[in-house]
């Protein structure tokens, strides 16, 4: 029985409840009957009975459909839009637009929507599925992205995923028709869209005689600020930066005065121009004694590991750390190497709770690895003599920590920025202007 499934339920999209009752099977519909010219020129007007026909789940606001069409007319193109107004919503009918396009050609669409954090993965899946009605997939830690693509339209998914697939020879991006960098701004130093990128604007990375492209969108609420801010570059330079990172000629954005408005009235901006944050995190020295002993713990676990290697150029914790453990894992399961896919799956584990002690209480984490170490390990009536070793080592390091900590407790002063923040919104403090509505 392996030890991840059962830490981590796997998400899937089948589960879904959706609510759109007026969304209709995909399949039952004429592709060659839809009509695309209300994508490409405001003369054709969107109505409630096309919104119907092409099957989505509402009729977009005039502002975003100024933007739908100047994308449609741009091909790769970046969609800034202020947060709350329904970026994804317009990503979703980008897909669909082309989607239809594409199989009107009787030829298989396949859309990567990227975004830089695992923790939204299954909130974006959730609003492309019921925007769309598309097949859509989350690639999850234990997947690939090509055992993904065979079923689906659209595949939600962190960067570095498609990052290890161009790595490894098993996707090339002639095999995608369009790709969505959620947050784009993000596209900067050694960020995995950056690494994305280099692949499509030097073909010659993947050895392939098809130079077929995909489309590249990008969305974001504020482009251009994150060079800006932390390498102190004029905006106007950080624009042009990451519209060539992104091959975009263009940027999306209102620009018809009744459409601003009509945003204003439904995105309204926070009435003052007070910002709440949590103040540079400050650790105590125990705190970083504790990392260490974490991290000597998943090193010595690691060094028993075959091809442990691999893991030398990754830091502990981080996605391509765990990354590089699914493909071991992936690699002993093809050869029965029983041993060491045990050890990845405690890996595998152990690394994902890692970063959770910069942001939560030191022991609380602590306990939760205790808790489901001991769940797993005591399921299986004849662990291997691994196993045993693994859990018992985990076990008295685990408990050596939490022995520690109960004199010597890790301080995290951003838990108690946090607290003074949450205590000024309940007390009704909070800044800034509800929205009145979601565009999505």
């Amino acid at each position: 029985q392996h030890i991840e499934s059962e830490f981590e339920a796997r998400t899937t999209l089948s589960q879904i409840d959706d609510r759109s009752t007026a969304i209709q099977s995909t399949a039952v519909l004429d592709i060659n009957e839809i009509n695309l010219l209300p994508f490409v020129d405001e003369i054709y007007p969107w109505t409630n009975d096309y919104t119907k026909q092409f099957n989505v789940k509402h009729k977009p606001h005039n502002y975003q459909l100024e933007i739908i069409r100047h994308a449609v007319n741009s091909t790769n193109t970046i969609v800034c839009l202020r947060t709350g107004a329904g970026k994804t919503y317009i990503a979703a009918l980008l897909i669909k637009y082309h989607y239809v396009k594409k199989m009107k050609q009787s030829k298989h669409f396949l859309a990567l929507f990227f975004v830089p954090r695992k923790a939204i993965r299954q909130q974006q899946a959730i609003a492309l599925k019921q925007a769309t009605n598309l097949h859509v997939e989350i690639c999850g830690d234990e997947q690939v992205v090509q055992n993904c693509v065979v079923h689906n339209d659209i595949i939600v998914l962190t960067p570095q995923k498609f990052v290890n697939s161009l790595k490894n020879g098993h996707m090339k991006l002639s095999d995608i028709d369009m790709m969505i960098f959620d947050e784009c701004h993000n596209t900067s130093g050694g960020n995995p869209y950056c690494d994305i990128m280099k692949y499509y604007l030097c073909p010659s990375l993947q050895n392939s005689q098809n130079l077929t492209k995909p489309i590249v969108i990008g969305l974001t609420a504020t482009i251009s600020s994150k060079d800006a801010s932390e390498k102190k570059y004029p905006v106007l330079d950080n624009l042009v930066s990451i519209c060539s990172k992104l091959a975009c000629r263009t940027i999306s954005t209102v620009q018809n005065l009744e459409n601003i408005q009509e945003v204003d009235s439904l995105i309204p901006r926070p009435s003052n121009d007070s910002f709440e944050f949590v103040k540079t995190t400050q650790y105590n020295q125990y705190f970083y004694d504790y990392i260490k002993q974490m991290k000597d713990l998943l090193t010595v676990i690691a060094d028993i590991l075959e091809n442990s290697e691999c893991l030398a150029f990754h830091e502990i914790g981080t996605s391509s750390y765990v990354q590089q453990l699914v493909i071991l894992k992936e690699y002993a399961e093809k050869y029965g190497q029983v041993s060491s896919v045990i050890i990845c799956e405690y890996l595998i584990y152990l690394s994902k709770k890692f970063l959770a002690f910069y942001d939560l209480p030191f022991d609380m984490v602590l306990n939760e690895m205790n808790k489901q170490i001991d769940i797993c390990y005591k399921q299986n009536k004849k662990p291997y003599s691994i196993e045993t070793l693994v859990y018992n080592y985990c076990k008295e390091t685990l408990n050596k920590i939490l022995t520690e900590y109960s004199s010597n407790p890790a301080a995290n002063s951003k838990l108690n920025d946090l607290i003074t923040l949450l205590e000024g919104h309940a007390n009704g403090k909070a800044k800034g202007n509800n929205r009145k509505n979601d565009a999505l």
